[in-house]
This record gives C-alpha cells, sequence and structure tokens, in this order.
C-alpha cells in the first residue's frame, strides 16, 4: 500500500515543514514546485496523498485547477488532496471541495495537527482501497445482471451502480453516485438500522426527481471480512 506523500509547493520553508512531518510518519515523500509538473509525478508515483498549496507558477493553472484535474483520473478515485491555503475565504474553500479536495487546512498549521491529519488520512486511503477493489468485483459482475443493482456502503450512500440503473430508472451518474439511497427511494426512516444479512422487500417506491413508478426493491446487507479488510455494503436490485 502506497505510504508516499506528494507535496506540491513553491516556498521552501514550508516544504521543509511538511517533509519533517511526513519523515515523523515514516513516509516517503516527492516534492512539486510547479503546476507544470504535478498529474505527471501523480501518475508516475501513485501517492496516496496530496499536500496541494493553492498559488502555485506554472502553466497549470491553480492548486485547484490540478485538484480537480487529478480527480478527473480513474487512478484518483481514493486520493487524498488536503488543501492548503494562506486564505481563509469561504468561497474558495468552497470552490476547493467542489473541485475534490478531501480536506483544507489554513496556513500556518500546528505540526501536531498535520501529522494526526496525515496518519488519519493514510489509514483512510488504505482501508477505502481495499474496499474499493472489493467493490470493482462486485461491479464487474452486477454489470451483466439485468436489473437495476445500486451498491451503497453501510451509511446508504451509493458508490456503484449497473448501466440498467441508468437507464431504466432515467436518471445520469451525477444524479447517483454518491447520492443516499433514503435521498433517492421512498424507504422507511428505519431502513438502514433496521437491515440484516437478509432479502427485505419493499413495494411501491417514489423515484428521485418526481419519477413514479410502481417498483419492488431487494435490499441485502453483505457481511463484514475484517480480516480480508473488506467492509459491509448494502445491495439494492430494483425491479421495474
Amino acid at each position: 500500500m502506497s505510504s508516499i506523500i506528494l507535496i506540491v509547493e513553491d516556498d521552501p520553508d514550508m516544504v521543509e515543514f511538511y517533509k519533517a512531518a511526513i519523515e515523523s510518519l515514516d513516509f516517503e515523500h516527492i516534492v512539486c514546485t510547479s503546476s507544470d509538473d504535478v498529474v505527471d509525478k501523480y501518475l508516475d508515483f501513485q501517492p496516496s496523498i496530496i499536500l496541494m498549496d493553492i498559488d502555485l507558477p506554472g502553466s497549470k493553472g491553480t492548486g485547484i485547477d490540478i485538484t480537480r484535474e487529478i480527480k478527473r483520473l480513474p487512478e484518483a478515485e481514493n486520493t487524498i488532496i488536503m488543501i492548503m491555503s494562506g486564505h481563509e475565504d469561504n468561497e474558495l474553500i468552497e470552490e476547493a471541495f467542489r473541485a475534490g479536495a478531501t480536506d483544507f487546512s489554513i496556513k500556518p498549521i500546528n505540526p501536531t495537527i498535520l501529522i494526526n491529519r496525515l496518519r488519519y488520512w493514510h489509514y483512510f486511503h488504505q482501508t477505502s482501497t481495499e474496499g474499493t477493489t472489493y467493490s470493482q468485483q462486485l461491479g464487474a459482475v452486477f454489470a451483466h445482471i439485468p436489473t437495476t443493482i445500486l451498491v451503497a456502503t453501510i451509511d446508504g450512500t451509493i458508490i456503484r451502480f449497473n448501466d440498467y440503473a441508468i437507464d431504466r430508472l432515467e436518471l445520469n451518474e451525477e444524479l447517483l453516485k454518491g447520492q443516499n439511497l433514503m435521498d433517492i427511494l421512498d424507504l422507511p426512516a428505519t431502513l438502514l438500522s433496521d437491515l440484516d444479512e437478509k432479502l427485505h422487500l419493499f413495494q411501491k417506491t417514489t423515484l428521485l426527481e418526481g419519477i413514479k413508478k410502481p417498483v419492488d426493491i431487494h435490499l441485502y446487507l453483505t457481511a463484514e471480512d475484517e480480516d480480508e479488510g473488506v467492509p459491509a455494503w448494502i445491495v439494492a436490485m430494483i425491479d421495474l
């Protein structure tokens, strides 16, 4: 599992500050001082975390522009991008998160806080990547099943779906990925806490954006495998 952290920063003092925090965790680091080579360095080394300054020299734009470009890459689905800025501006913060930033910190940041954030985000990257591998295997199977399949985390956040979910529900990817099952399906409020490893059937459900069709929804909670690093998933099979 990658323990490489990419530092994107043109201030030499800040680079040394970040390096000291990273080395205290026994992680490796790479440094980019310009926006021009960030994406290439990312693809070459596949870092688990990027410390991204907003104001960068170079022709490829700001740290937010680079964040947006990296987050479009399939390889970057689980990459943690921590935006670091000396500007505490709400619009800037909102823009950073819309571009795909995972975290936002105002400079100067306390070194103890930085070390603990790096430790937490590395652990998060490690566990989420293991889960994504399993999720991708599920998706490959579900893609060929002739019914609508939605796969969600145990809090209901949709992370995977097959083509039938788009075609038959008449919803696009932006309306599905990242949405919560509770927002898309008209289900009991206690659904998530009541699910167990049995098949649950709900009927005549109202769908997102006013799409009202009588449907059968089969919900199943998969088993967690802590030894293999496989989390539990909620699988929803929808028959229109």
